[in-house]
């Protein structure tokens, strides 16, 4: 419910807008990831490491989490923006770490030429396979994601705008897709 004074309805606080996306209501959290996401991103730009990627990557994960912890959040000053920005930190303090990981094994593997040519061709279309099949296991839609995200390296908004989802329903689907093909590859560690 809007109160209106002359013809514009007055606009909804976070709170309001928090409490409504609480009882599931997706156009109010759609409205509270407009009014912030720039602003969140901006903010990501200043702290990621990685670049606009990692920036816009922390910033749709932290809009994610602002979905599935919507009932739990507490506002400061009746905002959701202090625990955005909080959570944006902390999630690109993790995707920094991630990536220094990753730069770690891929250095470490460049150390490692101990396996013959051969067999390491025979493992590497071995595992390009096995992942291949992984990214199969996936919903259509989000292996759609998944792919034009990922091994394309398009932006979340290239990607909503193609497939007429919302940018936080794509974030959504690759943050499922990961999580998914995460659990896959470490289910079958060979």
């Amino acid at each position: 419910m809007s109160i209106t004074t002359g013809s514009e309805p007055a606009e909804r606080s976070d709170a309001d807008l928090l409490a409504a996306a609480g009882r599931d209501d997706m156009l109010a959290y759609d409205e509270l990831f407009r009014r912030h996401y720039r602003v969140v991103v901006a903010y990501a730009l200043t702290i990621s490491q990685g670049g606009s990627s990692d920036a816009e990557d922390a910033a749709c994960e932290a809009m994610t989490l602002m979905w599935r912890k919507r009932r739990h959040i507490r506002l400061a000053n009746q905002s959701v923006l202090p625990w955005l920005l909080v959570t944006t930190k902390n999630v690109a303090r993790n995707i920094a770490k991630a990536r220094a990981r990753e730069q770690r094994r891929i250095r470490d593997a460049a150390n490692l030429r101990l396996v013959a040519e051969p067999e390491l061709e025979a493992a590497q279309r071995e595992a390009a396979a096995f992942l291949d099949e992984c990214i199969q296991r996936l919903s259509p839609m989000d292996r759609d994601v998944f792919i034009a995200c990922v091994v394309e390296g398009r932006t979340y908004q290239e990607v909503a705008t193609a497939t007429s989802l919302t940018v936080p329903a794509v974030g959504n689907r690759l943050s499922r897709a990961k999580r998914q093909l995460r659990e896959q590859l470490s289910a079958n560690p060979d």
